[in-house]
């Protein structure tokens, strides 16, 4: 039995996934997970072919420990690939005895840890999260002896589907299709648009468009900046209003999907909903490593000397964001808003 583990958020997760195609359909499988992420794997198509456990996310570290050489143990796991996780999996892995532990070596503990494994310059952004993680389960298949399955890997993505959300329709005087929804913030994993950019892509689209903007209480502070009416007859303000679930319902349901570089963005283009996303040119966040499977991309044009954060007043380019203008994705916005 296979045990593959991420333990991370929503849009590397999702970058993961899809590279467990290449291990053989009768190669045994298992995800492990965190528990708030359990929606990707439940409404994966074909998730019934799927088994998968969760930790839970918000415990000390000794009971995640705990609870992941449970599960190493319940599901008698002798092969381990660790995408992304702290260093007490890899003692985990020891502890049960799992024969086979392969990881990416990047830090110390890796390579005491994890008997097998492969360096990859991940900080350089030369290729998409997604070929970084495909490229890591062939290394491990070969490692292991295992021929992977023969795969278009130029075509892997994350596929999900949920339920039509009818109550959420009925609740928030929304049809299927017939509305867009913005996502302005990222709580802070990224360079991020000026909420004076993302407040007049809002008022352009609510002239023309039902908007529904999202948001999560980590979003708050960012999203009161906006200047926006929330009583627009065509603005539904659902910040901190929809769980797991119902967003994936709505996100599925909209027209078009407008975020930064996030987890929606994500989410959108795996339920094979249009999406347009703004992304900053800082090398560790750039699309040519996060870009949303499909998404028409908006970068700004300059030649970015960060590596890692925003230089701020250090660069000649700041603020570069303030390159991309509201009009310019409103245009794309209304291209795929008008599509039959």
């Amino acid at each position: 039995m296979w045990a593959l583990i991420r333990l991370d958020k929503i849009g590397d997760l999702v970058c993961t996934l899809p590279a467990d195609s290449l291990l053989p359909s009768h190669e045994k499988k298992i995800w492990i997970i965190y528990d708030d992420l359990k929606p990707l794997l439940e409404n994966r198509i074909n998730s019934n072919q799927i088994i998968f456990r969760t930790i839970q996310r918000n415990q000390s570290w000794r009971l995640q420990y705990k609870q992941l050489r449970q599960i190493l143990h319940e599901n008698k796991i002798d092969h381990l690939i660790l995408y992304y996780g702290p260093w007490w999996v890899g003692l985990a892995a020891i502890k049960e005895k799992v024969k086979f532990r392969f990881s990416r070596y990047f830090k110390p503990w890796t390579y005491l840890f994890f008997n097998h494994g492969l360096r990859q310059s991940r900080s350089q952004s030369e290729k998409h999260e997604l070929i970084y993680n495909i490229q890591l389960t062939n290394n491990a298949l070969t490692k292991a002896q295992v021929k992977p399955e023969n795969v278009n890997t130029s075509n892997l993505k994350l596929q999900l589907q949920v339920q039509s959300p009818r109550r959420l329709f009925e609740k928030y005087n929304l049809q299927h299709k017939k509305y867009l929804v913005i996502h302005p913030s990222m709580a802070g994993s990224a360079l991020n648009w000026t909420s004076q950019h993302w407040s007049k892509l809002i008022q352009l689209c609510l002239e023309k468009y039902k908007v529904v903007i999202t948001g999560s209480s980590a979003d708050e502070s960012f999203l009161n900046q906006l200047a926006v009416d929330k009583n627009h007859s065509n603005l539904t303000w659902s910040v901190n209003q929809f769980s797991f679930y119902d967003l994936l319902g709505i996100l599925q349901s909209a027209k078009t999907v407008i975020a930064p570089s996030t987890g929606v963005l994500h989410l959108a283009s795996s339920l094979s909903t249009k999406c347009i996303g703004i992304y900053p040119p800082v090398l560790s966040q750039h699309p040519r490593r996060w870009a949303a499977n499909g998404a028409e991309i908006f970068l700004p044009n300059v030649n970015c000397p960060a590596q890692k954060k925003c230089l701020l007043e250090k660069c000649p380019n700041h603020p570069c964001m303030k390159l991309i203008n509201p009009e310019e994705i409103f245009l794309k916005t209304q291209n795929f808003m008008d599509q039959t």
